[in-house]
């Protein structure tokens, strides 16, 4: 039982550099110290054929490999493997698979083996909307190998380390390169850091830090540490990030670490929010942060958390007017700026399941932008919703000069493999060469996402899904025609305001990390968090070796089983 209780501190201890990375008990990361992992593929299933089983993990290592300078490499013969096992007793039914790691005192890993339970699981071959008793392997395999390479689990939620399965996992994403990157190359990357404190000024144990790309619409975040700190690493350069904080939202699933974590600070309820200045200019406008390779590293200060959703005063009248008249949320001439970032809301009276919403009517004034000679420029318009668990889908008409230019609703699921449902929308035009046409008009429209759909849109709903007032985020961007490709004009001189001076939630107390006492007792909520398997054979490990078992999991109740299964991973 030694092993258990090692591992139980060990994720107690996971720190704010990533909500991912895995660490030993006193606090050194679990990694492995060279660039490859040998690995021997066991192509021992009982219902898949060698070479289906040998692509689709070969595809999952490419995803780790795509990002990690510390690869897997498929060999012959290794200590470390990954199989099918046709007796899988000794891990539960309800587990469909295991990863163990071997390691010494000073977090180094040397053995791995990855387990899939063909005892009560058939994989499939194909991505395909998974039952309670069939999964994709790749969704499978790609989350193992993430705790292979050390990381453990994510709120983020298309991220691959993410607890509950959903279609797609077999692809990382932005979270997942981010936290390998830091981990394994943190050198080559950029970096956010920051406190984030609630009233008086006290720093909060566990909120949900996540940098939105404007590049790709994805989040990489963290979890803020006892006094509030908070470092997102591994990011990609020549990127522009936008800060949301948000209470976490399943507490089980993460380390012990997080298990005091509280968010009564607020007279109402405390909220998800992006971060910016302080003052009515500030409301509702997110403040860039852009890395490059000779800013590769910011500090926000402090950021506070929030008890109301944050958008501009001018905007929330037009809400409860009749009809919304365009507002200028973007003027060249007088902010002067490459890029804007403006958040956007739905109230529930405004949406339904059959027809869209009146529209919000945006204006973007880029007439005094003067950059024309040269390579085309471009002006890219994103609507970024998805990952803050909002629930609807957009319809968006984009209209230059007052005439229709896009008009584009914006429900579908992505091809094969993946089958992810995608609600975010991203539409780009070309700047005209007569200044006077380039002023643009967005008409946002939204309604509800059907219920058959729902849990493949944002997975685990019922406890992620924002239920009222649905933000959404635009993000403006200007760029150039370059040889390689669309290329942002990006804002490097921006100074960014911390929230000292206008710090919300007044019933913030300090929390303190959770104290790990020294206890054979198992996990009580063993099947829902990340390493809480006791390993097969029992007994304690020798002073120089500890063993990590990181399980792959479900959990039915009759109402799942009769729906879609919510398969918690760990």
């Amino acid at each position: 039982m030694r092993n258990l209780v090692f591992l139980i501190v060990m994720l107690a201890s996971a720190y704010s550099w990533s909500s991912q990375t895995a660490r030993t008990n006193t606090g050194r990361e679990i990694k492995w110290a060279g660039s490859a992992i040998p690995l021997v593929i066991r192509t021992n299933s009982q219902t898949m054929s060698p070479s289906d089983v040998q692509t689709i993990i070969q595809n999952s290592i490419a995803q780790w490999n795509s990002a990690s300078a510390t690869r897997i490499q498929s060999v012959g013969s290794a200590p470390n493997e990954v199989k099918f096992l046709q007796d899988f007793n000794r891990y539960g039914s309800a587990v469909i698979g295991v990863t163990e790691l071997s390691y010494n005192d000073a977090g180094s890993v040397y053995k791995a083996s990855v387990y899939l339970n063909e005892q009560n699981f058939v994989f499939n071959t194909t991505q395909t909307f998974q039952s309670s008793s069939r999964i994709f392997l790749g969704d499978v395999v790609t989350h193992e190998f993430g705790h292979l390479l050390g990381l453990a689990h994510s709120e983020v939620l298309n991220s691959s380390m993410f607890y509950s399965t959903y279609p797609g996992q077999s692809s990382i994403s932005l979270d997942d390169k981010s936290a390998i990157q830091q981990k394994y190359n943190p050198q080559n990357f950029g970096s956010i850091s920051g406190t984030v404190q609630g009233g008086n000024h006290v720093g909060v144990l566990g909120v949900h830090v996540q940098a939105v790309s404007r590049k790709t619409g994805e989040i990489a975040s963290t979890i803020s540490d006892e006094n509030g700190s908070f470092s997102i690493g591994g990011l990609d350069l020549q990127d522009t990030y936008y800060i949301y904080t948000s209470p976490l939202k399943n507490l089980a699933s993460l380390p012990k670490y997080y298990s005091n974590v509280q968010s009564d600070f607020c007279p109402g309820t405390y909220l998800g929010s992006f971060y910016s200045a302080c003052g009515v200019p500030g409301e509702g406008i997110p403040q860039g942060i852009s890395l490059t390779s000779s800013s590769p590293h910011a500090l926000t200060g402090v950021i506070s958390i929030s008890c109301s959703l944050k958008s501009s005063g001018d905007y929330s009248f037009q809400k409860i007017q009749s009809s919304f008249s365009p507002l200028t949320i973007f003027d060249y001439g007088i902010e002067n700026q490459y890029e804007k970032a403006f958040v956007g809301y739905f109230r529930n009276l405004e949406v339904n399941l059959s027809t869209y919403s009146k529209p919000d009517r945006l204006r973007i004034d880029l007439s005094d932008f003067t950059e024309l000679s040269g390579t085309n420029k471009y002006v890219q318009f994103k609507i970024i919703s998805q990952p803050l668990a909002n629930s609807l889908e957009y319809r968006l008409d984009v209209l230059q000069n007052l005439n229709s230019v896009l008009a584009s609703p914006l429900e579908r699921f992505q091809s094969a493999p993946d089958l992810k449902h995608t609600l975010d929308l991203t539409s780009t035009h070309m700047l005209s060469s007569i200044r006077a046409n380039n002023v643009f008009d967005l008409k946002i429209e939204a309604r509800q996402i059907l219920g058959s759909v729902m849990n493949y849109a944002i997975p685990n709903y019922s406890l992620f899904g924002v239920n009222s007032n649905w933000p959404y985020l635009v993000v403006v961007s200007l760029m150039e025609m370059t040889p390689s490709g669309l290329r942002p004009l990006v804002n490097t001189e921006a100074i960014l305001s911390d929230n000292s001076s206008c710090l919300e939630a007044p019933f913030t107390y300090p929390v303190a990390k959770t104290a790990y006492e020294d206890s054979d007792q198992p996990a009580v909520k063993a099947a829902a968090s990340c390493g809480t398997i006791e390993p097969p054979n029992g007994g304690g490990p020798s002073n120089q070796l500890f063993i990590m078992t990181l399980g792959f999991l479900i959990i039915l109740t009759s109402s799942q089983i009769r729906k879609r299964a919510k398969k918690l991973l760990s």
